[in-house]
C-alpha cells in the first residue's frame, strides 16, 4: 500500500488490501477469499469503488437509532429534575414515562442521565440522633487531640461515670 493509503481502520484496510489485490491481477474470488470476504461480498465493494472510488467504500453506519427524547421533552425533563432536587431512582425512572409515554430500563438509566449531563448519587442520609452543635463538639475534639497538654477529661467519659476515679 502506498503511504497515502495507510489506514488504522481494520475494516477499512482489508477493503483496500481487496481492491489492491484486484489492481495487481487476482481474480475476485481469489482477492475476496485472500481478505476473507465473500465472492457477493466482494462484488459489492467492487461495484462501490467503481462508483465513487475511496469515500464510496468507508464503512456507514447511518448514525444509529434516534434518540426517544426530542430535544423539547429533554429541556423539560431536565427542569424537571433539577426543581424537584434530590430524587430516588425510582421516581427517575418513571418520571419520562409520566411525562412523555417513554420507558427506560432501570440499568439503562445511568446513560441517559449522563447524556442529560447529570447523574445521580446516593443520598445522605440525615443523623436524628446529632447534636445541634455537633461541628463545635468536632472541633474540640480536633483541638483537644492536637494539643500537646492532652484533653483537660476524657470526651467519652459520662459525668455521672465515676468507675476510672478511686
Amino acid at each position: 500500500m502506498t503511504r497515502s493509503t495507510q489506514t488504522n481502520n481494520e475494516k477499512m484496510s482489508k477493503r483496500l488490501t481487496f481492491i489492491k489485490r484486484l489492481y495487481k491481477g487476482a481474480t475476485l474470488e481469489d482477492a475476496a477469499d485472500d481478505v476473507g470476504m465473500s465472492q457477493p461480498t466482494g462484488s459489492r465493494r467492487t461495484d462501490l469503488w467503481n462508483e465513487g472510488g475511496l469515500g464510496q467504500l468507508m464503512p456507514n453506519f447511518g448514525g444509529g437509532r434516534p434518540p426517544k427524547l426530542d430535544d423539547d421533552q429533554r429541556e423539560r425533563l431536565i427542569k424537571l429534575l433539577r426543581e424537584g432536587e434530590p430524587w430516588k431512582k425510582q421516581e427517575i425512572q418513571h418520571l419520562p414515562n409520566t411525562e412523555s409515554d417513554i420507558k427506560y430500563h432501570p440499568n439503562y438509566l445511568p446513560r441517559v442521565l449522563a447524556n442529560l449531563g447529570l447523574s445521580y448519587a446516593i443520598p445522605r442520609i440525615e443523623q436524628l440522633d446529632r447534636p445541634d452543635n455537633a461541628d463545635k463538639i468536632l472541633d474540640e475534639r480536633v483541638a483537644d487531640a492536637f494539643d500537646e497538654e492532652g484533653p483537660k477529661k476524657p470526651h467519652n467519659k459520662r459525668s455521672d461515670d465515676n468507675s476510672g476515679e478511686n
